[in-house]
């Protein structure tokens, strides 16, 4: 398994690049390999690092393995290095994370990059060529790209395997771990119906799937879920809100919304 995730295309950049991911991939199995199971998976679940519980996951492993006596010192720089080694061992399929802890590690990010360059390309290709036709900011369209590319990780699989239901589920996700905000957004679903990777039929839209969901608000929704007293104050933040809704995208609009009754 490890020689078939050093070797392309999973082997990346320079060779310090590759030096350190396939460092942090090396020590996260040597970590992993402390936890029962007969699976790389099923010593993940052991671990109990997938737990979301608080800290960062890399802390656990650096004391585990210290622990263990099977960490060299010095080896400071390691810490900021698994990341790469777990990108690596999900992009892989090694590993399978729980959508709450995709959406909240802190390590990998930009797992979109990694979908794109070893599981789907195609896929994640047909997906990044929508942004030019689409009047959505790139800040909404790049997170989109970001939940597309989480639940491939968490469920395995190309974009094409992406259903309505995993979509429905990480929304549901979001709204358990995630502060209400862009990071809730429910663009990636339309990006996905839009590029044509679900089943002809699927509602364009998720609120169309679950009445959980309401979409992208309105400003008067925004502003009224603050609900203000004086009427002419909440009057004014929705006038000021309309007007700079056209020259904005809607995470930047939500940003503005969050910070106007405060």
């Amino acid at each position: 398994m490890a020689r078939r995730l050093l070797a392309p295309p999973f082997a990346l950049g320079d060779a310090s690049s590759r030096h350190w991911r396939k460092l942090g991939m090396l020590k996260i199995l040597d970590w992993l390999e402390l936890h029962p199971g007969e699976t790389w998976q099923q010593r993940w679940d052991s671990s109990g690092a997938g737990d979301c519980r608080p800290g960062d996951w890399r802390d656990r492993v650096m004391s585990d393995l210290d622990d263990a006596g099977r960490l060299r010192p010095p080896d400071a720089r390691l810490h900021s290095r698994l990341g790469a080694g777990m990108t690596q061992l999900i992009g892989g399929d090694v590993i399978r994370p729980g959508l709450p802890w995709l959406l909240t590690t802190p390590a990998p990010a930009r797992l979109a990059d990694e979908m794109g360059r070893v599981r789907d390309p195609a896929g994640m290709t047909a997906l990044a060529a929508l942004r030019e036709a689409s009047t959505t900011g790139r800040h909404t369209f790049d997170l989109a790209l970001e939940r597309v590319a989480a639940i491939m990780a968490a469920k395995g699989g190309p974009v094409a395997a992406i259903t309505p239901g995993d979509c429905v589920e990480l929304l549901g996700c979001c709204q358990s771990v995630l502060a209400a905000g862009p990071r809730t957004n429910p663009f990636f679903y339309q990006l996905l119906h839009a590029a044509g990777a679900f089943p002809t039929g699927a509602p364009p839209t998720v609120r169309m799937l679950s009445a959980r969901f309401a979409g992208q608000l309105t400003v008067e929704q925004m502003i009224d879920r603050y609900d203000l007293a004086c009427r002419p104050v909440r009057d004014l933040l929705v006038d000021y809100l309309r007007e700079r809704q056209p020259g904005i995208d809607y995470s930047s609009l939500v940003g503005m919304a969050i910070g106007s009754p405060r």
